[in-house]
């Protein structure tokens, strides 16, 4: 029985990280609309799954890794801003963070040093600041 499930899948694109996610998007959905009893989210989610297996047994492997790629950069985006607001709270009280002004690059220094002459690691511009 697996060698079949191998050959029926051979050549088809298989599962990537949007397809995960769209999986997931869609038990998430599918719960919510079970407690708030919301036909639309059920239909929607039913929708979203539909979708992720059309995906995964696609052949067309150029499409789906461009919708991939555009997924993973909208992640990217969304979840580095938020990495680095994160990262910037928990060491707030160690570091002091600034912005060169010439190419807004994040600087860290650590606190308690007095004024400080800060040289920007990107593009070696020198500014000061108070730790």
């Amino acid at each position: 029985m697996m060698e079949k499930v191998r050959r029926f899948m051979q050549g088809r694109y298989g599962v990537d990280e949007l397809s995960r996610f769209l999986m997931f998007l869609s038990i998430g959905m599918i719960f919510l609309g079970g407690i708030t009893g919301n036909g639309l989210l059920n239909l929607l989610s039913i929708v979203f799954i539909g979708f992720a297996y059309a995906r995964l047994l696609s052949r067309n492997f150029y499409k789906c890794s461009t919708q991939n790629q555009k997924y993973l950069k909208l992640r990217y985006k969304v979840m580095g801003r938020w990495s680095s607001l994160l990262t910037g709270f928990r060491e707030r009280k160690i570091y002091r963070f600034y912005s060169c002004p010439q190419c807004s690059q994040k600087v860290r220094i650590p606190r308690g040093k007095g004024k400080v002459r800060i040289t920007c690691p990107k593009c070696s511009n020198e500014f000061s600041g108070k730790s």
